[in-house]
């Protein structure tokens, strides 16, 4: 790999094959992004935050779930 960053690189790939729409969005799922990813970063790490023992938190408006990914030793948590 180049001295690109992760983002650069990533922003490069055409994911539009792969994706389908949900209402009026184009959807990529979770397993195609990580397919691709990585493809790119085979080191690439991602943990699921958890709340007493469960990988969602249920609130009065729904359920949340929260992702950390590693790419490049830069996280990001979403």
């Amino acid at each position: 790999m180049n001295d690109k960053s992760a983002f650069a690189v990533l922003n490069n790939v055409d994911i539009m094959p792969l994706t389908k729409k949900k209402g009026n969005f184009d959807y990529l799922s979770w397993s195609n992004a990580v397919r691709e990813a990585s493809k790119l970063f085979p080191d690439m790490t991602w943990e699921m935050t958890k709340w007493d023992g469960l990988p969602f938190l249920e609130t009065k408006l729904g359920y949340f779930v929260e992702c950390t990914v590693l790419i490049s030793g830069i996280h990001k948590t979403q």
